[in-house]
């Protein structure tokens, strides 16, 4: 049993190893725990290598040789004396202080650990929901009627998109309403991985404060109580209720639709594509509620980015309009076509939205960002996201605001001053309080120096993986291991 359980924690963590060439963060072992069939599936068919393969393969050999070699000089032993002989080994394998750091500890601990917060998580929504001494703070609303979109996206950082400057017109249809659009330049996730984000960005959980996620509201909750109804429409793929802590919240919400079910029989044989939101977002829109929140939750450029759009957006296939660079090879031109394509077909799901809300009229808002980015062989011969290997395509999201007419009519001297506001450097581990100074529905909980449209906001130290931002892009450094 050792050995299996040894043999599979190798085969993960070496694949680790030879991917990112580093060893596996906590937000790695988080994402395996919170992963689904189909996306796993999706992971391996994209990254599995002749190298991982073969290391693996050399795994496997040699510890089926060591435990042939290491039967042999044993007599037959008794059961009881086995079962003491096993009884020790397992002792001895889980103490002492090295224990912590064998490989089977490392995932075991992790899981318990992870299965932890999301009951903790649980337990507090729980209380909060059916104990009066869980009232939460008293929420004092300017509007009477509004339509808050957010739309959290996947996997797409700025250096891939037109409307930052990206050589490839990957947002066509954004780019025709530039003017229309509040495109922040200078904001980063808190993570490179989709729930260690959602933890922060759903909640008032910060890096200065994680207990928030335990005794504060959600931000479905928040909107709730404020008198909205609110609807989580999600792509991405869900497995159960209790699988991550971002689907805990979205089944918070009045209604909810979970459009990409991991079905093995259905979900990883046809691509879903976020356009299947396109109809429930439209049904919230028309709803006669006088105050709606409506979050979209896309699938985005989530490996296997061939499967995130029609072929009809099969648009990037040249090689020859590359940067020139020494590790150009099909593989690399394969990853970031089918990136780019991506990318091409969120800006259209991304500008239907806005038309669609456009068409009700009203106040309404839209917000969309990512949850992290992605590097894409921008600067090394590397892609994909790992805090382990950060660099400043994992975290550099694009940060994008609508605002209708009337909302601005309504609020002149909060918009007055956006175009102002537009460089300043934020990290959306914050983000709460910027949907709440938005929305203009406020309680104590609010900050205004967290919110990136306030006039009062401060700059905070931001971080990757334990690593001043900040301070490694004034080194014009773009990796934690340059």
């Amino acid at each position: 049993m050792i050995c299996i359980l040894h043999l599979i924690a190798s085969f993960i963590t070496n694949s680790h190893i030879l991917l990112y060439k580093a060893d596996m963060p906590p937000s790695t072992y988080y994402a395996i725990w919170e992963t689904t069939a189909t996306e796993s599936s999706d992971f391996i068919k994209e990254y599995v290598s002749a190298s991982i393969i073969g290391v693996n393969a050399l795994l496997l050999g040699t510890m089926i040789i060591m435990l042939l070699k290491i039967r042999k000089p044993f007599p037959a032993l008794p059961l009881k004396d086995r079962m003491v002989l096993i009884s020790v080994i397992i002792l001895l394998h889980f103490t002492f202080q090295s224990f912590q750091y064998n490989l089977p500890n490392k995932f075991i601990n992790s899981y318990i650990q992870f299965k932890r917060e999301l009951n903790k998580f649980k337990e507090a929504f729980e209380f909060r929901k059916n104990n009066p001494l869980g009232k939460q703070a008293e929420i004092s609303c300017s509007d009477t009627s509004q339509t808050f979109v957010l739309i959290i996206g996947e996997s797409a950082s700025i250096y891939h998109q037109s409307l930052y400057g990206y050589y490839r017109n990957t947002n066509p249809l954004l780019g025709s309403i530039k003017n229309e659009l509040y495109i922040f330049d200078s904001v980063i996730s808190p993570h490179s991985h989709t729930n260690p984000v959602l933890t922060k960005v759903l909640t008032f959980a910060n890096f200065e404060d994680m207990e928030a996620m335990y005794k504060k509201r959600s931000i479905i909750e928040y909107m709730k109580d404020a008198g909205y109804k609110t609807y989580w429409f999600s792509n991405q793929q869900f497995a159960n209720e209790f699988n991550t802590l971002s689907s805990m919240i979205g089944l918070q919400a009045d209604e909810k639709i979970f459009t990409n079910i991991n079905y093995v029989d259905s979900a990883g044989s046809k691509p879903i594509y976020d356009e299947a939101l396109l109809g429930p977002y439209q049904k919230a829109l028309n709803d006669d509620a006088k105050k709606k929140f409506i979050v979209l939750h896309l699938m985005g450029s989530h490996s296997d980015k061939a499967k995130r759009y029609p072929e009809k957006f099969n648009k990037f296939t040249d090689t020859t309009d590359f940067p020139k660079r020494n590790y150009n090879r099909p593989w690399v031109y394969y990853v970031t076509n089918t990136h780019d394509n991506s990318v091409l077909y969120n800006d259209y799901v991304l500008f239907q939205t806005i038309q669609m809300l456009k068409q009700k009229k009203g106040n309404a808002i839209w917000l969309y960002f990512s949850d992290h980015g992605e590097e894409i062989f921008d600067y090394r011969d590397f892609w994909g996201h790992s805090e382990a290997n950060a660099s400043i395509y994992m975290f550099d999201i694009p940060f994008i605001l609508w605002l209708s007419d009337e909302y601005k009519k309504l609020h002149p001297s909060k918009v007055k001053s956006l175009s102002k506001y537009l460089h300043r450097k934020y990290q959306t581990d914050d983000v709460i309080h910027s949907i709440i100074d938005l929305s203009g529905c406020y309680s104590v909980d609010f900050n205004p120096a967290k919110s990136v449209f306030n006039p009062e906001f401060k700059f905070e130290k931001r971080y990757i993986y334990g690593h001043d931002y900040d301070s490694l892009r004034a080194a014009s450094k773009k990796s934690v291991t340059d």
